[in-house]
C-alpha cells in the first residue's frame, strides 16, 4: 500500500518530536527547529537548567541557514550530548564576532557525527576559537568528532581556530576534512586547516584538510598545534599551502609538544619569514 506523506516542513520547536534520549532522539526538520535548540529559553541550551544540550538529537533533512543571524549553540551553556547528522547538510553559515564562535561555541564531551558543512563565512578578526563545527573543547572529558565534512568558504580569525574545530583537548577526530581557507591574524596564530590546537589525549585518524592557510605564527597545514599530553595523528594529511609572516610553520603541523606522527603527509608550498620551518613539521 501507499506510504502516507507527512510533512515537517513547518516544525518550530526543537524537541516536538523525540524525547531527547539515546532511543528516542529529538528530530530536527528545519531551520526554525535547529535554532530553537539554541534560543528557546524555557527549554533550550539557553536555559542552564534544562538539558537540551545534553539531549540526544538527529538531523533528519538539509537545513539552509541562509547566511542570517546565527547564535551558535552551547555558547550559554557547554553542548554535551550526541549530534547526529544522518548525512545531511548544513549551508550557508555566516559568523562575525564572538569568541568562541562556531556551529557549536563549546563542547564538553559531545559527540557529533555524520554532518556536512557546506558554505561557510566567519569573519572575526581578533577573535580566538573560530571554526565551522567546534569552536572550543577544551574540558577534558572526551569527545568525539566523526565523518564530518566541512566545505566552500574561509575563516578570518584571531588565535587557535582551524576548520572544523578551534581547541581540542582530550578529542578524537576521524573520518573527517575541511577545505576551507583559514587565516589568524594574531601574533601567536595558532592556526591549522583543520583544527588550531589539538591537545591530551586525542586521535586525529584519517582525517585531511585541503585548504589553504595563512596567519604569523604556529602555523600548520592540518593543526596549528599538536600540544601537550600524547596526541596522536594516524593516517591524515594537508595539500593546502601555507603562508606565515613569523616562524613556526609546518605542512601537518606547528610543533609537537608530545604524541605521535604515523602515515601523514603534507604535500603544500610553505612560505615563512621565520625559522623552525618544516615540510611536516614546524619543531619537535
Amino acid at each position: 500500500g501507499a506510504i502516507a506523506y507527512q510533512d515537517y516542513s513547518t516544525l518550530t520547536l526543537f524537541d516536538e518530536l523525540g524525547a531527547g534520549i539515546v532511543n528516542d532522539p529529538f528530530q530536527i526538520f528545519t531551520k526554525a527547529q535547529f535554532q530553537d535548540l539554541m534560543s528557546d529559553t524555557v527549554d533550550g541550551c539557553n536555559n542552564s537548567t534544562a538539558n537540551a544540550c545534553a539531549s540526544y538529537i538527529t538531523i533528519n533533512e538539509d537545513i539552509n541557514l541562509n547566511n542570517e543571524a546565527y547564535t551558535p549553540i552551547g555558547l550559554t551553556n557547554f553542548f554535551t550530548g550526541n549530534l547526529n547528522g544522518n548525512g545531511n547538510t548544513i549551508s550557508n553559515l555566516t559568523l562575525s564576532g564572538g569568541s568562541p564562535s562556531a556551529l557549536f561555541a563549546n563542547t564538553c564531551g559531545a559527540s557529533i557525527s555524520n554532518l556536512i558543512i557546506d558554505g561557510v563565512n566567519i569573519s572575526s578578526s581578533g577573535n580566538n576559537y573560530q571554526a565551522a563545527l567546534i569552536g572550543d573543547s577544551s574540558c577534558g572529558t572526551k569527545g568525539y568528532i566523526n565523518n564530518i565534512s566541512v566545505r566552500n568558504g574561509t575563516i578570518l580569525a584571531g588565535a587557535r581556530s582551524g576548520g572544523i574545530i578551534g581547541r581540542a583537548v582530550n578529542v578524537d577526530v576521524t573520518n573527517s576534512n575541511s577545505s576551507l581557507g583559514v587565516t589568524c591574524d594574531s601574533a601567536t596564530s595558532m592556526c591549522g586547516g583543520l583544527a588550531g590546537i589539538y591537545d591530551s589525549s586525542g586521535a586525529l585518524s584519517n582525517s585531511y584538510a585541503t585548504g589553504n592557510v595563512s596567519g604569523i605564527t604556529f602555523i600548520g597545514g592540518l593543526v596549528g598545534v599538536t600540544g601537550s599530553g600524547s596526541p596522536t595523528l594516524t593516517n591524515c594529511y594537508a595539500t593546502g599551502k601555507i603562508i606565515a609572516t613569523g616562524g613556526d610553520v609546518g605542512g601537518l603541523s606547528s610543533g609537537m609538544v608530545g604524541g605521535a606522527v604515523t602515515n601523514c603527509f603534507a604535500t603544500g608550498d610553505i612560505i615563512s619569514g621565520g625559522i623552525s620551518v618544516g615540510a611536516l613539521i614546524g619543531e619537535i
